[in-house]
């Protein structure tokens, strides 16, 4: 039982470092630290691709409403990165998570297909967190850090 804990314990935080890393891959991705476009596993290389691919996904977006959106987006994914990789009000910043991806995924099947969610993992990314908000925060607040517990039946 206490293994189960302490394995459970373990992914659970390597599920928050996974997350949050993954939001803060994107961002770095559309602020071009990762390369410019056409690089090897760049996708937008700067934000003017990302505004574009913004606007295709959102065509009921009024052009001019398209750079606050995009970096309204680009500021949620930084900080919940950051907090999920903090360990920062877990719970709700896990929940955000969820939601947010959850509505990028709705928009990515309705825009483009199934496929592309599919091809990316955005439903796994946004239930993965969903499930992590599911936890209790607290755990690693000895060591420094907070990790969320999931209890095993």
């Amino acid at each position: 039982m206490a293994k189960r804990i302490h394995l459970a314990r373990v992914i659970t935080f390597l599920l928050r470092l996974s997350l949050g890393g993954g939001l803060l891959s994107a961002v770095a991705d559309r602020l071009g630290i990762w390369g410019p476009f056409g690089q090897r596993s760049v996708v937008w290389g700067n934000f003017n691709n990302f505004l574009s691919y913004t606007h295709q996904l959102c065509p009921w977006c009024p052009q001019a409403f398209v750079a606050p959106l995009g970096w309204g987006v680009t500021v949620a994914e930084a900080l919940i990165g950051i907090f999920l990789m903090l360990g920062v009000w877990l719970k709700p910043v896990a929940y955000c998570c969820s939601a947010l991806t959850l509505i990028f995924a709705i928009s990515m099947t309705v825009i483009l297909g199934i496929h592309a969610p599919l091809n990316y993992s955005v439903f796994v990314f946004s239930f993965a967190a969903a499930l992590l908000g599911l936890g209790e925060p607290g755990i690693g607040a000895r060591a420094g850090i907070a990790v969320s517990r999931i209890e095993p039946s």
